[in-house]
């Protein structure tokens, strides 16, 4: 596997954490190249990356031209989460870029 991704957070950031370090215990053991993230705003970058080992290589967002806020929400399509991963030294990865296409 290229890059593993945790797709949400959990309800919980113990189990966020929990399921975080069973992937960075696959990447140790080269079952995985990369991991990173998605969906997590700034506060879960900040408290994710004081707990763990390997910070995720990514943030993957829905973000795009149109569709992203100037203030931090729930799931970081937002410039605070692009601003705080861009500290962190995680690539912030969008999805729908352009916006949705139906």
């Amino acid at each position: 596997v290229d890059l593993m991704l945790m797709q949400w957070p959990c309800e919980h950031f113990e189990d966020t954490l929990f399921v975080y370090q069973r992937m960075e215990a696959l990447l140790k053991k080269k079952k995985t190249r990369a991991i990173g993230v998605s969906n997590f705003n700034a506060t879960l970058l900040q408290a994710l990356d004081s707990k763990v080992s390997v910070k995720p290589v990514v943030n993957q967002v829905g973000f795009s031209v149109a569709g992203h806020a100037s203030h931090e929400t729930p799931w970081g399509r937002d410039d605070v989460s692009h601003a705080k991963a861009k500290e962190l030294g995680i690539t912030t990865m969008a999805y729908s870029p352009l916006g949705g296409v139906t």
